[in-house]
């Protein structure tokens, strides 16, 4: 059992599913308050993001035409860009850190491209992330080592 889960196991709970469309309170407006509140306690400097969005070649344009209004899926809430529910990540550092967080990070398992990939577009956007994630992951040592230990 993961360390981080390990706790769990004094408990006695069960897990249910609750599809998006039966699940009203889970609805866009609480997802992107979630997505920010939980960013904005864990990132240190995580409102920087709302200054790269102009000079970023993926959505400088979208950025500012929703500085005055909506354009299509994209919208902007506290200065953040969003494409429907998810938040638009600008090309730098702080997309790598989210995915060596869902891939390798304290609740993490190292799941594999696709499971990783899955997870992230569920909250965040950018262009070529299933590139990005296929590249972190293809070096990830902590798999390197453990594939290199099964082939032993």
């Amino acid at each position: 059992m993961p360390s981080g889960l390990s706790t769990f196991k004094h408990f006695i709970f069960v897990i249910h599913h609750k599809s998006g469309h039966l699940n009203k309170g889970a609805n866009a407006l609480s997802r992107r308050y979630i997505i920010l509140s939980t960013l904005h306690s864990r990132v240190l400097g995580f409102k920087i993001i709302k200054s790269l969005y102009p000079n970023d070649k993926d959505f400088k344009e979208t950025y500012a035409l929703c500085s005055k209004h909506n354009h299509g899926l994209y919208h902007q809430d506290q200065g953040f860009l969003f494409k429907g529910a998810r938040l638009c990540i600008p090309k730098g550092g702080l997309r790598e850190l989210l995915i060596h967080e869902v891939y390798g990070g304290a609740l993490a398992e190292h799941f594999g491209t696709e499971k990783t990939y899955a997870m992230l577009e569920e909250r965040y956007y950018c262009s070529k992330m299933a590139k990005d994630v296929e590249h972190i992951v293809k070096r990830c040592s902590t798999c390197q080592l453990a594939k290199s230990h099964t082939l032993c």
